[in-house]
């Protein structure tokens, strides 16, 4: 993409194309943000997740998002496990400094427990197999009641 003036690490923030039918599920709209180093997997979970109206930065590595999170506030954000350069767990806990209030879920192909582990314990809610993206769907339409735990801010968080 040709990077914009005026555009964090020079995206488009573009309005969601027409997804499921989540929109009747869910009033308002949300900002999303994909970290994703396969760009058909960031098309997939756009689709599957984004609802007409939504903010969607899409990022192929991890620093690509932190720079992103400088212009642009995500309620929820996707990342994968493996990216080039900083991996996602390093990636979770850089933008869940920058943006304490998001909701974090890491979505990798690594459906392994101790993955899961890990990701939840750096700040991500949950951890979604990318062989399981309804349950990120149902995440999404449930709203904060579907996260594991509705996560609180730790004040040394939110200081920084």
């Amino acid at each position: 993409m040709i990077p914009d003036a005026g555009y964090p690490c020079g995206r488009r923030f573009t309005p969601a194309p027409p997804g499921p039918k989540l929109a009747a599920v869910i009033c308002g709209t949300m900002n999303l943000l994909i970290v994703d180093d396969h760009s058909g997997y960031r098309a997939l979970i756009r689709r599957l997740i984004a609802r007409p109206g939504d903010e969607v930065c899409e990022c192929a590595s991890g620093e690509e998002a932190v720079e992103a999170l400088g212009g642009f506030v995500p309620d929820l954000i996707t990342i994968d496990l493996v990216l080039p350069g900083m991996n996602g767990f390093a990636a979770i806990g850089a933008c869940r400094r920058e943006c304490p209030t998001a909701r974090i879920v890491m979505v990798s192909s690594f459906d392994d427990p101790a993955c899961r582990v890990a990701a939840e314990s750096l700040g991500a809610e949950t951890f979604v197999g990318k062989g399981d993206l309804v349950r990120l769907c149902s995440l999404v339409a449930g709203g904060a009641a579907a996260f594991p735990s509705d996560r609180q801010v730790a004040p040394q968080e939110a200081a920084v």
